[in-house]
This record gives C-alpha cells, structure tokens and sequence, in this order.
C-alpha cells in the first residue's frame, strides 16, 4: 500500500507520542486523519497543529475500552469521510509492577485500553472496510509482547495477545483471499516518550529503569511512524522499530523448545 493521497486513517492514542507521530506522517502524505484518544486536551493540540497543514482532521474524543465509543467512533469517521482505509489500533497504557503487588483498577486498565482497545478496533472496523473491498489495520504491540520482561506481566500479557490475535487474523485473512491487510508494530524503546499510565500502585522503580533504558536505546516517536510507513509501503506484516531483541528472543525460545527453565535477556 503506496498510494496514501486523499485516504483516510483512523488513529487511536493519537493525543501524543507514536500515535502522533503517525497521524503527523499520514497528514504528510495527502490523508484524512482520525485522532481519537481519551485525553481531550491532547487531542485537540494535535488536532490544531496538524490543521497548520491545511489537512483534513477530525478529532473524536475515545475510549477505546467501550466498545460503543468505538461504534460511535466509526460512525463518525465514516460519515465524515465516507470510507477508511488504515486503521492504527495504537492507544495503550502502561504501569509497571508486579502483578501480585499492582491494585486491581491499573490491571484492568490496562487490559481495557491494550487488549479490549485493539479488539474493539479490530471488530467495528474491520467488517465494514471487509464490505468496501480494502484496506489495512495496525495493530501496535511491543517487543515486550516477545519478551517476558520482569515487573511488566500484565503490560507483556496485553501486547503478546495483540500479537497472536493479528497472527491469527492474518492467516484468516490469507486463507479467504481478503483483500484487507493486517500487520502488527513491535515498537522497542522510544525516548522522551512519558510511562503511560503511571498513576495508582505503580513501581517508581520500575519506571525509573524504564526511563533510563528508553534513553539508553530509545529512538523518537518519528522514527517509530517512519518504520510503520516503511513496513506498510513494503505490506509487511512484521514491523519492528528495533533488530537489537534477535538473541534474547532466541534465547527465550530455546528455552520453550527444551523445556527448560525459562530465561529472561535485556536486549541491548
């Protein structure tokens, strides 16, 4: 997919970070865009910057946890537009900490946000572009949907399902010869990007090692929408933003095929 003039793309988390990022980079190539995120304030920043560009831009404010307000979400899209052509499932939330030590309400947000926010994307969205004949959906996961990084469980659980759910969808799709393209993002660290989510119990340790190793090895927000344009121009289904994670994924998967305990690699 090349031909980016006059299409539109729905965005989800798009009030900052890679969700901006990527609404920024389809303004450039001649899109519609759709910005949609619960943060109003951030919403309507973007929504502002982004008409200095004379671009098409509607912004609906969304929480991706209610299926309704996705419902309502596309309605609105498309009867703006009249038809959608990529969807970026992007909004997610993180708070590190232990499972055993995370309170209830940062687990389930983010399960509501992560998971439910990609599956509701993925079922509103998808049979409607399946009726118009095209399109693609994006699915952003994490490279900690592959890796099993510790003080993260519920965060590497929400983006490994994201990845097995497109997987899945993906060979559906092959198989009914659909038109509709699918990949999934795996996007590894982003510098300067705020730990989403980081209200409630979540481990200030934690987050302080993220912080540092998202400077250590992190790129923009930019590069991250560079790399998924890249991926979508090529109709990859893979598209990751770091190659750094190859040995300790295969030190992890070892692990699986010979049964052994399992083992844990920061890539570096």
């Amino acid at each position: 997919m090349e031909d980016w003039q006059g299409k539109t793309a729905v965005v989800t988390g798009a009030a900052g970070g890679i969700g901006e990022a990527i609404a920024s980079q389809a303004v450039a190539r001649g899109m519609n865009v759709v910005l949609a995120d619960l943060d109003t304030a951030g919403l309507s920043s973007v929504e502002s910057g982004l008409l200095k560009h004379a671009a098409s831009v509607l912004s609906v404010p969304t929480n991706v946890g209610e299926l309704a307000e996705v419902e309502a979400l596309a309605d609105a899209a498309y009867s703006r537009f009249g038809s959608v052509d990529l969807v970026f499932n992007n909004a997610g939330t993180m708070t590190p900490g232990s499972l055993l030590k995370l309170p209830y309400q940062d687990v389930r947000r983010m399960i509501d946000t992560n998971l439910y926010g990609t599956l509701h994307g993925m079922k509103v969205f998808m049979p409607r572009m399946l009726a118009d004949g095209a399109g693609h959906v994006v699915n952003t996961s994490s490279l900690n949907g592959l890796l099993a990084y510790p003080a993260m469980g519920v965060y590497n659980g929400t983006k490994a399902a994201i990845i097995s759910i497109s997987e899945t969808v993906y060979h559906e799709l092959r198989a009914r010869q659909s038109p509709l393209g699918i990949s999934v993002v795996c996007p590894g660290a982003v510098k300067k990007e705020q730990v989403a989510g980081m209200v409630g119990g979540g481990s200030k340790s934690a987050a302080d090692k993220i912080s540092k190793f998202r400077e250590a090895t992190g790129i923009s927000a930019a590069e991250v929408a560079d790399c998924i344009f890249s991926g979508l121009a090529e109709n990859k289904f893979w598209i990751f933003t770091h190659h750094n994670f190859h040995d300790a994924l295969a030190v992890r998967v070892d692990a699986m095929i010979g049964e052994t305990e399992p083992i844990f690699e920061l890539p570096i």
